[in-house]
């Protein structure tokens, strides 16, 4: 299984669902899981994306015995099918695949229709972060989001994923010229207009923060940026602000669950903030019809100005989701909003694909291939570090017993006996069913 620090926990539902259908799993930094990929048994490999980034590593696994699933972390928001097929979904890695997973019917009909000519199934399961969300396991974090409350009093939530923008990779250079907007929509196949538009919405964020601290001094302001963010830009916008946090820390339940209002950009954090029960607020200062995030649009109340947005945070009955109209609009982007769990679906289909009784797949020579394609794939990308690890940026070093506390939490909740965890390394751990 493959995650980062934003995905851990999800990912640790699903590995205790698995466990209980007596399948054990590599959990970890999918850097790490990836460049070993030839020490594991074949077992089933999940992809975190179905992108043509994941065409060359599906192919391998493939090579290497194993049977082979995926679904899109960045699957639930998106402008529209066609832009969401142009960046998301490569049919070459989709003909690596023996399933997906979508979120709900939306993103499946879309996966559905693109990979038609191909054997691949698409299983409407939906997503394990929603299952965070459901009251039966987010009671989990209640004392983590008390103990937030406690610190920080009735604060403001701002999430920011500007990550194409304001990429930790590239120390970019301020302001933005045409040039280097231009990079950033050849870079992320997004439209020069989108990519222009998320850069003028960006600076708009920079300036609400003094604003809000302005307006609101007896209120911790939080802004949570994105893990793919330089967090030093947001520092440098802070700086001066005594009521305005940075925060990166803690899982978003969590965040949500203590966070009297929620402010966004367009993101999947909207919709998960409505699934907690918040009214978040998508501030679009720069509205062009086209360019905003369908989804989180449906999810949220709009903000067009500074004003409007003051108003929202000052209304006291806001916050607090006003009525059911908002979750009902997602019924169709997400499935088992009730019911059973998308990592109990998940687990289910896994196991499926373990009682077909065909792994290892393909011939004892193809394996070796497999097993030399990801050793070679090893060495270039060590050798592009100097022979390091790729550094520790999307899952720091954790403790075996960190994710044994994480998982027997959720155990105790849900009445599974969690895995026993061991640590392969500071970063991927493997748990054993028992």
């Amino acid at each position: 299984m493959i995650v980062s620090t934003r995905e851990l926990d999800a990912k640790l539902l699903m590995a205790l669902h698995a466990a209980r259908a007596g399948i054990d799993s590599i959990i970890g930094s999918h850097t790490m899981i990836n460049l070993d990929l030839h020490l594991f048994k074949p077992g089933v490999y999940i992809c975190p994306s179905f992108t043509a980034g994941s065409a060359k590593i599906s192919a391998i696994a493939r090579q290497l015995g194993h049977a082979t699933a995926a679904f899109d972390e960045a699957g639930l928001v998106w402008h529209d099918a066609e832009s969401y097929c142009h960046r998301r979904i490569s049919l070459k890695t989709l003909a690596n695949l023996d399933v997906v997973f979508a979120w709900g019917k939306e993103q499946g009909d879309i996966l559905r229709s693109a990979g038609r000519d191909l054997p691949v199934r698409v299983v409407e399961t939906g997503h394990p972060r929603i299952d965070l969300l459901r009251p039966e396991i987010c009671a989990a974090k209640a004392n983590d989001a008390a103990a937030l409350k406690q610190e920080l009093g009735d604060f403001i939530l701002v999430t920011s994923s500007f990550g194409w923008i304001n990429d930790r990779r590239y120390k970019r250079s301020w302001p933005l010229s045409s040039d280097d907007l231009q990079k950033i929509s050849d870079e992320s196949q997004f439209t020069p207009e989108y990519v222009e538009n998320s850069w003028k919405t960006f600076q708009a964020f920079q300036r609400l923060l003094p604003e809000l601290a302005r307006r609101f001094p007896d209120r911790k302001i939080v802004l949570r940026p994105h893990p793919a963010e330089d967090v030093e830009v947001w520092r440098a916008a802070a700086a001066g602000l005594a009521n305005v946090v940075i925060r990166n820390d803690l899982e978003i339940v969590t965040w949500l669950s203590a966070a009297r209002h929620m402010i966004h950009s367009g993101s999947t954090t909207a919709i998960e903030a409505a699934f907690i029960g918040l009214d978040p607020i998508y501030y679009r200062p720069y509205p062009q019809a086209g360019l905003e995030f369908r989804q989180s649009s449906a999810a949220s109340v709009i903000a067009s100005s500074e004003d409007e947005l003051v108003g929202l945070l000052s209304d006291p009955a806001g916050g607090a989701a006003r009525s059911q109209d908002l979750l009902r609009k997602l019924d169709h982007m997400v499935a088992q909003r009730a019911g059973p769990l998308a990592s109990e679906e998940i687990a289910t289909v896994l196991s499926e694909l373990f009682d077909r009784g065909d792994l290892p797949r393909g011939s004892p020579a193809g394996r070796l291939a497999g097993k030399i394609s990801s050793m070679v794939r090893r060495y270039r990308k060590l050798k592009k570090t100097d022979g390091e690890a790729p550094p520790a940026d999307k899952f720091p070093a954790m403790a075996a017993a960190d994710v044994q506390r994480r998982l027997d939490a959720y155990g105790e909740r849900l009445g599974i006996r969690p895995p026993k965890v061991a640590a392969r390394s500071e970063r991927v751990f493997r748990l054993t069913a028992r």
